[in-house]
């Protein structure tokens, strides 16, 4: 089985899961989700990411539908089928299935959905093409909310360029990627834009930021331009399915690759990973 789902209490097939089509996820995007990573049955730093599922659930007003240990008993279920690789975990909290209208009624129960597939293990290794891109995304990047289809334009895009991930550009500022954080090393300092509300705060990009200060690499939550970006030491993309890689090129230019510090993070990353999944 490489793909399995959990829908109203139960697994099964992802071929046979069903949810029904009045569900405000489909009409609305009224749902939050998060994303991670998992194997032999653990899952890599659940209790971040279940502290910003239940965040962004309150942020919209959104009850949860099971309590947080039976949610997080569900996750390490759907890990526990994957033995022999790395999985992806999805999970999906909706706020109800009710007749369409935009108001929404505030005695129903919210809906639970989580999805698991194999995927191949994260590389420290791996360079990564980038192109850029204005940034049309709505005002709540800072809510992991299934609304993404600025993002899904952005990938297609770098996609289209024989790209790997599409770096969004505000206002002559970088933000992030389309489905990554962004952070650049400049000699012994990491820049990365700061949690305003502009970009995701991930938990990927909250590890690495602790990891930098742990080695006594200054850390400097600002904003920068494309002239910064392409003059930087080092381009690191950071996400949960990624870990943490460097960029080779932004636009088909290459950048990075002055330093062995991003080398050196992107390692780091890698080892706590597998120390934390006992691999």
């Amino acid at each position: 089985m490489d793909r399995i789902a959990y829908v109203d209490g139960r697994f099964c097939p992802f071929e046979e899961a069903r949810i029904p089509l009045d569900d405000r996820s489909l009409f609305f995007g009224d749902a939050v989700y998060d994303a991670l990573i998992g194997k032999d049955g653990r899952v890599f730093d659940m209790p971040a990411h279940m502290t910003r599922l239940k965040s962004n659930m309150c942020a919209l007003g959104i009850a949860a539908p099971l309590p947080p240990a039976d949610m997080e008993r569900s996750l390490l279920e759907a890990a526990s089928f994957f033995h022999d690789s790395v999985c992806f975990l999805y999970i999906q909290v909706s706020r109800t299935a009710a007749h369409r209208r935009h108001g929404y009624p505030t005695d129903a129960a919210s809906r639970l959905l989580i999805t698991a597939e194999r995927m191949g293990e994260p590389s420290p290794d791996r360079l990564l093409r980038l192109i850029t891109t204005e940034d049309r995304r709505y005002g709540f990047c800072h809510i992991k909310t299934v609304n993404l289809l600025p993002n899904v334009l952005a990938s297609h895009e770098a996609d289209e360029a024989g790209a790997d991930e599409a770096v969004f550009l505000r206002d002559g500022r970088v933000t992030e990627c389309a489905h990554s954080n962004l952070s650049i090393l400049v000699g012994r300092t990491l820049y990365t834009h700061p949690t305003d509300g502009r970009i995701l705060p991930g938990i990927t990009r909250h590890r690495l930021l602790d990891l930098c200060r742990h080695l006594g690499v200054a850390v400097r939550e600002e904003a920068f331009g494309i002239e910064a970006l392409m003059q930087a030491d080092d381009v690191l993309v950071s996400s949960t399915s990624k870990l943490c890689m460097r960029a080779k090129t932004v636009d088909g230019t290459a950048v990075g690759g002055h330093t062995s510090l991003g080398r050196e993070l992107c390692e780091r990353m890698y080892e706590d990973f597998l120390s934390e999944l006992g691999g």
